[in-house]
Order: C-alpha cells, then structure tokens, then sequence
C-alpha cells in the first residue's frame, strides 16, 4: 500500500472521529460562550459526513461534507439608549436597573432649566422568547409632575431569531398605569425590534419603530396652572396636544471587546404637540460589564434641530444587577 493511500485513509477516519465526538460533546455540554443566549442565537453549523468505501481498484475514499448555516448573534443591549434589540433575557434572568438622567432645557438666551429623573426598571426573562417588563421613573427636585411615579407594564416577545438575511425581529408592548401623582388616562405603545448581524460576534444594526397612543394629560404644571410645553414656556391649552406620535430608532451596535459594548444611534419622532415640528436627536451609549451580575452603563443623547422644542442635551448613567432565579 503507498504512503499516499495510507495517509488518506488516515485522514478519513480522523476527520469521521473527529465529527463524532463533537457530536458527542454537543449533547453533553451546557457550556455557552460569553455573551451568548439560550435559544442557539449564535450561528449553528450542522455538519454531516457521507462516507463511502472505496470501490475495487481505486485508492481514494470519497467524503461527502453538507454543512447548514441557521441562527444569529445573540446579546443584550442593557444600558440606558433608547435603542434595543430583539433579543428577550434568559428565562430565569431578572436585570434590576437603576438610570439616573439630567437633561437641560433651552427656551432662550436667558430662559434655560434643568430636570433630573431617576428610573426604576426590572426586566424578567419569563420562558424562551418572552421577557415581562415593570418601569417607574420619578422626577426629581420640584416634583411638580402630574402623573410622577406612574408604572409602565411591558411584554418583550422575540418571533424568530436571525437566520441568513432575515434579520431576528421582536415587539414590545407596554401599558402606562396611572398609579402616579393626580394621574389620569392609560397610554398604549408599541415598538417593533429588528436587529440583523453585520459581522458576526462584533457588528449589528437594529432598527425600533415605534407607536404611541395618548389618552392622558400628565405634564408638569406651576402654581398658577399652567402646564408646561416646551416650546411657548408654560400654556393652560390641551386642546393641541397630539393623541397619536410614532418615529423610529435606526443604530447599531459594536463589541470592543467581551466586557465593552458601544452604541449609537438616530431617533425621529413626531412633534408632542400639534403645529410643532419633528424632532431629530442622536445618542451615543457604552455598556460596561464588570462582572456576570453588574453592568454600568452610559449614555448621551443630542438634539439635532437646535431650538427648544425638547431637551437640547440629555445624560444617563445607569448601574444593573443581574439575577438568576432558576
């Protein structure tokens, strides 16, 4: 037998051995990469081997190799952006968020001010696909906020994940209940999840659409009754306010590293009031992660229109703690 032949049967049983004991490590281990959700997110390749013997007077093996390509990247974007992705937390994952905001209003020259908002968020991975969502923000300082401290209830639901040019989508829907400060009204919104992977374990791009119905008329009054509206200063008309705002977040984000997450984006969305003009903003985040249960997070978000309907400039600072309740 030529050296030829020997080492190409050699090759074939190494290549057979080897297949099988990944197979068998695959079913054994419980292992998942860094970063990495249940639900097989990362790309799956399923690999087979057709083996045939080698026919009477030929010294080659002829291997036949199919592999199948499914599944996306998986991970979290946790910190305080506006952006997400369609990725739900692990069931049994509870993430307990506390965002601290400052953001500056500008009216004029010589009319500015200040708010700042702490954010309670707890984030509950209920089974695989299905994430159930509690928020309460309370405005700090005056307080003079109708409707502060008001919950939102939320429901993260993945439909499919990524697979090829499909991009992974999920919807979130949330409730706002008027458990706040001389609250009123129940406000509905809706926001669909896309997220497609650009380069794998690094790159994604997502994109949020999203609806808001409004059926209340909380808002921050002063002593004379007035509510606040950004744009005119303090107004005691309500009859303008529009009941219906949609916009869009379009973004990506990049691993720098396992523990190191940065994000951007760009966000339109309808103006609050009806006569008053879209607003345009631009965020940028970064995603810390210290350990498996602590993350800190970071963010800034810019107005891109450069008069005083909205914040002129916002920034976040969030700490989360991760539990596993399984």
């Amino acid at each position: 037998m030529s050296f030829r032949s020997t080492f190409l049967r050699l090759f074939g049983a190494a290549v057979v051995c080897g297949s099988l004991a990944v197979e068998a490590f695959a079913g054994q281990s419980t292992i998942k990469p860094a970063g990495e959700k249940s639900g097989a997110s990362r790309p799956l390749a399923l690999t087979s081997y057709n083996q045939q013997p080698a026919q009477p007077g030929s010294s080659k093996e002829t291997t036949t190799v199919k592999t199948t390509v499914s599944g996306g990247e998986s991970w979290d974007i946790q910190g305080p952006v506006f952006l997400r992705s369609a990725d739900p937390e692990e069931p049994g994952e509870l993430a307990i968020k506390n965002i601290f905001e400052y953001s500056h209003f500008r009216r004029g020259a010589n009319d500015e001010r200040d708010e700042y908002e702490y954010e309670l968020e707890l984030e509950y991975g209920l089974i695989e696909n299905h994430e159930l969502l509690l928020i309460m923000p309370w405005e700090l300082g005056e307080g003079r906020v109708q409707g502060n401290g008001d919950i939102s209830l939320g429901w993260h639901w993945r439909l499919w994940q990524e697979d090829g040019w499909l991009p992974a989508f999920a919807m979130r829907n949330f409730i706002r209940i008027p458990s706040g400060v001389n609250s009123s009204g129940v406000d509905y919104t809706w926001r669909g999840l896309f997220t497609w992977t650009l380069a794998p374990d690094s790159l994604r791009l997502h994109f949020n659409p999203f609806l808001t119905s409004i059926n209340g008329e909380n808002g921050e009054y002063n002593d004379d009754g007035f509510r606040w509206r950004g744009v005119g200063g303090w107004r005691d008309d309500d009859d303008d306010d529009r009941n219906f705002r949609w916009g869009a977040a379009l973004g990506v984000d990049y691993k720098i590293d396992e523990n190191l997450l940065w994000i951007t984006d760009y966000r339109y969305e309808n103006g609050e009031r009806e006569g008053t003009r879209d607003n345009h903003t631009a965020e940028l985040g970064l995603d810390w992660k210290l350990d498996d249960h602590n993350t800190l997070g970071f963010a800034s978000e810019i107005s891109l229109d450069g008069d005083h309907n909205g914040p002129a400039v916002t920034g976040k600072i969030s700490y989360i703690h991760t539990l596993n309740l399984k």
